[in-house]
């Protein structure tokens, strides 16, 4: 009787160690580190010497190892593109303490030389612009003075600079909220032609129209909340507001309306408003809207989680100019113009949409894309059709699904100087043989799936219209943007 409850521990024993050994096999091929290291440390607690304790122990931290080199160099690489060059140092190394002879820490080692150099001529060009500031503060409002702290700020944010654009800005009219005000509409109400008016950290549940030019600014965009339901835009500009900016601040629907026409967060409506150093998300419809011949000026401004598209301009004159800004994440384009719209974009990302990255379908319109990168986007990264004109200057389409850059259609113009397309699907660059691509030099198409470069590709001859102009006076909502070409 005792051998075989013996032999039935035994036997209980043995299942107990084949269902640990199991899991730390399942584990590993399931790259669960923690919970195969786990297993494995029970297996060891009832067999220390178990034959494969010693070979399963390497697995798990040569693959924690290895996931742990894949992680950074993914973060190094966005770092690198979003030139974030502090982030980049770390993150290198970081990788050079773990693995100080990966293939690619040279390069990444060679980019934070040139990070930091750049980094430091930005910090002289930064202090320079303050002893210009400084040199323009008579005691008096200077817009001209105010902008070039500004500029300051954005290369170089120090406390004292800092300080004299918080000095200088008081010259003007200062409406503070909640001090003075206890809402934004309160405050806009009694607001005056370039009056400022400071928004305290906090979350403002308001809609806002601009009737009169003004300047209004928050705290910074992660502590300045204004935030509306999706059945209006969150900020509106008339072209009676032309020429007010809004910045350091987030500006967010809540909610989403299923519906033909919808309300951008942001609407320049004949207007030219000025967005800086502001996030702009969630919005049901557009995140930005530029529409009836209005000017929409972006610096630093990130467009995100919008349900159509992240920028979006329409309508005879009507123009877009971002600098140093992202839209990522948009359902529909990162950015779209049509129906006489154009934009200049510089030094900006467009990612991870969920349609095309840009596209550009305005007749005889130039619009203008200059060191940008445009990637992971679900369509093509760059389309251009319907006869609009573009300039494209050394920008970097990548990763996206549908192909790089697309030229389509009769008449369509586009001008290529040093833009590289690597590693789309479909295609790296397509030039239907109706379009014309004068100047293409000096442009790099590689490791692309399908064809790497056709510039007299034939195209099927479908014309995709676009929607109607986009009508928002007062309480009107807008339209979505046309499809880009298949």
């Amino acid at each position: 009787g005792l051998r075989r409850i013996s032999e039935g521990k035994e036997e209980a024993r043995g299942q107990k160690l084949g269902f640990l050994l199991g899991s730390t096999r399942a584990a590993i091929e399931e790259r669960n580190w923690d919970e195969a290291n786990a297993r494995l440390k029970e297996l060891l607690g009832m067999e220390a010497s178990h034959p494969e304790a010693a070979a399963l122990l390497k697995l798990i931290r040569e693959g924690r190892m290895d996931d742990q080199i894949a992680v950074l160099l993914e973060k190094s690489q966005e770092a690198l593109q979003d030139e974030q060059w502090t982030t980049l140092v770390d993150h290198t190394a970081r990788l050079e303490s773990i693995a100080p002879g990966h293939e690619q820490l040279a390069g990444f080692k060679a980019a934070t030389v040139e990070g930091m150099r750049i980094m430091e001529e930005r910090r002289i060009r930064a202090r320079k612009l303050y002893e210009k500031a400084l040199a323009l503060n008579k005691g008096e409002f200077s817009e001209s003075a105010l902008e070039t702290l500004r500029e300051a700020i954005r290369l170089d944010d120090r406390k004292e600079y800092e300080n004299l654009y918080n000095k200088m800005s008081a010259y003007t009219r200062l409406l503070m909220v909640p001090r003075d005000y206890s809402t934004i509409n309160e405050a806009l109400a009694f607001a005056r032609p370039n009056d400022k008016i400071r928004i305290a950290a906090g979350t403002f549940t308001e809609s806002l129209i601009l009737n009169v030019k003004v300047d209004l600014e928050g705290a910074g965009h992660d502590k300045s909340i204004i935030q509306c339901d999706a059945s209006a835009s969150v900020l509106l500009a008339t072209r009676e507001a032309s020429g007010s900016r809004v910045a350091a601040v987030t500006l967010r629907q809540t909610g989403i309306v299923h519906t033909g026409e919808r309300y951008p967060v942001a609407l320049a409506d004949g207007s030219e408003l000025s967005l800086e150093d502001c996030h702009i998300d969630k919005g049901s419809g557009h995140g930005v809207a530029v529409i009836n011949g209005g000017t929409g000026r972006l610096r630093n401004v990130q467009v995100s989680e919008c349900g159509w598209d992240g920028l979006a301009v329409d309508g005879e004159g009507s123009i877009a100019e971002a600098g140093d800004c992202r839209f990522e994440l948009n359902i529909h384009h990162g950015i779209d113009a049509w129906g006489g719209g154009r934009v200049v974009i510089t030094k900006s990302r467009i990612t991870r949409n969920g349609l095309s990255g840009v596209v550009l379908m305005s007749k005889g319109m130039q619009s203008e894309l200059v060191q940008c990168t445009i990637d992971g986007n679900r369509e093509v990264g760059i389309s251009i059709s319907s006869g609009a004109r573009a300039v494209l200057r050394a920008n970097r389409a990548q990763g996206n699904l549908l192909g790089g850059i697309l030229v389509v259609g009769d008449g369509t113009t586009v001008a290529m100087e040093g833009n590289v397309a690597e590693k789309n699907n479909k295609f790296g660059i397509e030039v239907d043989r109706r379009s014309t691509a004068r100047p293409f030099r000096d442009n790099i198409t590689r490791e692309n799936t399908g064809e790497q470069l056709r510039l007299q590709a034939i195209m099927p001859e479908e014309v995709v219209l676009p929607p109607s102009l986009l009508d928002v006076s007062a309480k009107k909502a807008v339209e979505a943007g046309p499809s880009s070409p298949e």
